[in-house]
This record gives C-alpha cells, structure tokens and sequence, in this order.
C-alpha cells in the first residue's frame, strides 16, 4: 500500500463547480487507506500508544515479539546413572540436551542441575558443570564427595547463568567428571534428576 492518491485534476480551485467523481474519488482512497491499507508506513515514526490506550490483560504473549519473551525448558531423568570415572568432563548420561535459541545477544541464559548422588563403596568424588554450545564452564563447578555409600546421599545443586552472547541456538548439557580413575558414583535411582534453562530476555 502507499500514500492516498488524489484524483487526477486535483487541486480543486476557488470558483470551480466540484466534480462528484472527482469527490468520490478523493474519498474512497481515503476510505480505503482507513479501513484496510494501514500499515507501519502510514504511521509516523514518532507515533506510540500510551498505557493507558491499551485494556486490561489485552497484551498476550502470542501478541509479543519472540525477541521479549521469556524462553524456558526442563528434562528430567528417574533411572539410576552409573557416573564416568573419567577426569574429563563428559555430558550425563540419560537426562536431555536443552537447546535455546536467545532473542537477542544480551539476553541472560540461566541453568540449573539437581539431583541425588551416591558414591562408590570404595568413596570418592565428581565435579558437576555445565556445557554450553560445546563450551566447558568451569566456573560452575560443584564438587560431590562421600566416603562410603553406607552415608546419606548427597543432593547435587548447581546453578550458572551466562550472556547469550549471540542469536544462534545454543546446545546445554549438564556434565560430570570423576575427581580420579578410580572414583565411582551413582546418582539415585528413583530420585529425579531435574535439569532447566531458561533464556531472560535483556532490554
């Protein structure tokens, strides 16, 4: 759509008898703007709609840039997980990869890993971190030692949150390591693993 079109003789002059077909013409382009061709062209730049213009709860989260929106997902696992004795990082094995895609580079990616681990008769420990696009954070790490599995287990919490840093989508995994070769770990039968991302957008 474009600009309202006048008609062909326009303008009209003083003095002059006005033509109904050029009236009409004259109208029905602006009828036709008005009730069906307006569009971000026809609004001036400075142009907003106040607060107070918009009804009650009316902003839905269909109406809402994706770019706004928060972004959230969370894989859970109940099976028991015989964890890696390498000293390595590596993803958990049997809980999901969690892939977001940020609506801006600025936008805050947020993760948390919980679970119940128990080690080895013969003790032990591992190292808790997340990975992010393929990226390692050892920022986040969370050691998990117990002597023998006669001990209560120990309940793995674990939370970091990075910049998105870009647009792309990232692929999150959480991941473990053993603190030596011979370390050996379970985490619990029964008891949820429970691992979330979620993207906050940042104006």
């Amino acid at each position: 759509m474009g600009q309202i079109t006048r008609h062909s003789g326009f303008p009209f002059a003083d003095t002059e008898t006005l033509s109904g077909t050029d009236l009409e013409a004259d109208i029905a382009a602006i009828v036709t703007v008005v009730n069906s061709d307006i569009d971000t062209a026809n609004i001036a730049t400075a142009a907003g709609i106040v607060n107070a213009q918009l009804a009650a709860s009316t902003l839905t989260t269909a109406r809402m840039n994706a770019s706004a929106v928060p972004k959230a997902a969370v894989s859970t696992q109940s099976a028991q997980v015989v964890l890696t004795t390498a000293t390595t990082y590596v993803d958990i094995t049997g809980i999901t990869d969690i892939s977001v895609t940020p609506g801006s580079s600025n936008d805050i990616i947020m993760m948390w890993y919980q679970a119940d681990y128990e080690s080895g008769t013969s003790g032990g420990g591992h190292r808790f971190t997340f990975s992010v696009d393929g990226t390692t954070l050892s920022q986040a790490l969370q050691v998990a030692i117990q002597k023998d599995n006669g001990d209560p287990n120990i309940h793995i919490n674990i939370h970091y949150a990075v910049a998105a840093g870009s647009t792309t989508a990232q692929v999150i995994k959480p991941q473990v390591r053993a603190d030596s070769t011979s370390d050996a770990g379970t985490l619990v039968t029964g008891l949820h693993q429970v691992f979330s991302v979620l993207v906050v957008p940042i104006k």
